[in-house]
């Protein structure tokens, strides 16, 4: 993650159950601190401008963090132990040279990811261990502009999504130490990669779909029952 000077921050701890987290800052190089332990909670954090950071920790049961960033050079840093979890994070409206890193720990989490990319670079990368866990990553570029996804996943059930609609687009996606897990990429663009790689003991499925020119996919499947559909061409 980037490193910046930090000119405002909101730093939030809550131990309660059903308590919730509010952060709002509109200038430059915001900075917000969430941590939230204990079931029901929830965040929400709206940042607007340039450089803001939010760090996000949440442990226990059922939490559910929303975070919104707009402008350039914003850092997401989401960290949820436990089950029933929800990371959203946007950051669009035209935003440049984003990075979200998430991290889920236990079953039934889900993180949404959206980033609207007008030039410049957007990274995301997000770690899921446990089962029945589900990432969605959308990434869309007008401009010069290079994304990446980074997903890896890690038990029975997970469930990864990718949209990449730009150029110069790479997805990647690790699914291990399981079954049953299904992993899907739709680029849009040139340009693009897709690497998917799943592994463990089988009854696992792989849909891209890549529109353009110059685009590469390379699929890796271990075990046994897996399905793999790839499409690539202009439709």
């Amino acid at each position: 993650m980037k490193k910046h000077l930090i000119a405002l921050s909101a730093t939030v701890s809550l131990a309660l159950m059903g308590s919730a987290a509010f952060a709002a800052d509109n200038a430059y190089s915001n900075q917000a601190n969430v941590r939230q332990t204990g079931d029901w909670s929830r965040a929400v954090v709206d940042q607007t401008g340039a450089r803001g950071w939010v760090d996000l920790t949440q442990n226990g049961t059922s939490h559910q963090a929303n975070i919104t960033q707009g402008g350039v050079s914003n850092d997401v840093n989401g960290k949820q132990d436990g089950s029933n979890h929800t990371l959203e994070v946007v950051q669009g409206k035209l935003t440049a040279d984003n990075e979200v890193y998430s991290e889920q720990s236990g079953s039934w989490n889900t993180a949404r990811i959206f980033q609207n990319d007008f030039t410049g670079s957007n990274k995301v990368d997000n770690y899921q261990r446990g089962s029945s866990n589900t990432m969605t990553a959308t990434q869309r570029g007008f401009l010069s502009n290079d994304n990446y996804i980074l997903n890896q996943q890690s038990g029975v059930g997970g469930e990864a999504h990718f949209t990449q609609d730009g150029n110069d687009n790479r997805a990647e996606l690790n699914q291990y130490e399981g079954y049953s897990q299904f992993a899907s990429i739709d680029q849009k663009g040139s340009y693009n990669g897709a690497y998917v790689t799943q592994g463990g003991f089988g009854a696992n499925r792989a849909v891209v779909t890549q529109t353009g020119s110059s685009n590469g996919t390379n699929v890796s499947q271990y075990g046994s029952n897996n399905q793999a559909i790839v499409t690539q061409g202009r439709r």
